[in-house]
């Protein structure tokens, strides 16, 4: 738990290094410590980093929780990257997640940015 507190606070206060350097030696990941990262990236703008880390949490076999579901479908919404979106919706779907309304309502936003977008 402390290690993932210390990496928010490295996210928190834009020692995004710090925070993928103390990631890197951290002996154990569970889903918690993925879901600090990748949406510290979100948080930050980065967008493109999120989606690499959980390229590689999903590489590595970890289960993404809901909440990180919804800074990848934030990602992935700044990004204008629909087809991951639509991978997540199918990814969404399959999982315990189809009842969350909070993912449901992310995938709405991811849509209805997605249009904006197209029309400007």
């Amino acid at each position: 738990m402390s290690w993932n507190t210390m990496m928010d606070g490295y996210m928190k206060n834009s020692k995004v290094e710090n925070a993928v350097e103390l990631f890197e030696q951290m002996p154990h990941r569970d889903a918690v410590s993925w879901m600090v990262l990748i949406g510290g990236f979100v948080k930050k703008g980065q967008f493109e980093q999120a989606l690499e880390w959980f390229r590689e949490m999903q590489l590595l076999g970890v289960e993404p929780d809901y909440v990180t579901i919804i800074a990848v479908i934030a990602a992935c919404a700044d990004l204008g990257t629909l087809g991951l979106g639509l991978w997540i919706n199918r990814f969404f779907v399959k999982q315990d997640f189809r009842d969350s309304i909070r993912i449901s309502n992310s995938l709405i936003d991811m849509g209805t940015q997605r249009t904006l977008v197209s029309w400007n």
